[in-house]
């Protein structure tokens, strides 16, 4: 029975990585994705002129959306975990009253550096650079850079605990 088991799990892990890499096959082409990374979900959108870099190990859940503007880069180090309906942007509208009744668009590179974790629903804003494992919250709207070995939660994300290695 357990080989049975250990060879269903081959094959449907073989399947998903297959369907996976033929589903996501424009991306693969388009941007610099290792090939020792994985989608790992449905509806993972990646979008825009710009270039979005995804290192070894990194693991990427269903729903989440990367948008790169042209000149921009999201980098996302090697084993960071990016769980579902994770938004990232190269780019961000200024509102009006902030600029003098003009509208303006704010644009930065998007840095993650390796061994993060990005929790359910949190959106990285353009600019911001998360250093090496860190923790970031569910729903944490990040709108600046964060320091290694930090955990970070709210709207927008402050931190609320340094890890001690």
């Amino acid at each position: 029975m357990k080989e049975l088991m250990e060879i269903m799990f081959e094959h449907y892990h073989a399947t998903r990585v297959c369907y996976n890499t033929v589903m996501y096959q424009k991306y693969i082409n388009k941007y610099k994705l290792s090939d020792k990374f994985r989608f790992d979900g449905n509806d993972i959108v990646m979008v825009g002129e710009g270039e979005i870099e995804i290192g070894d190990g990194t693991y990427i859940g269903s729903y989440t959306r990367f948008s790169t503007d042209k000149d921009c880069v999201i980098r996302i180090g090697r084993n960071v975990a990016i769980s579902h309906m994770v938004s990232i942007y190269t780019s961000n509208r200024v509102p009006e009253k902030y600029t003098e009744g003009k509208q303006s668009v704010k644009y930065g590179d998007v840095i993650v550096e390796d061994n993060c974790l990005l929790g359910v629903g949190s959106v990285i804003l353009q600019g911001v650079e998360i250093g090496e494992n860190c923790f970031i919250g569910a729903n944490a709207v990040v709108t600046e850079d964060i320091p290694a070995y930090s955990v970070v939660a709210g709207v927008p994300a402050k931190i609320i605990k340094k890890i001690d290695y």
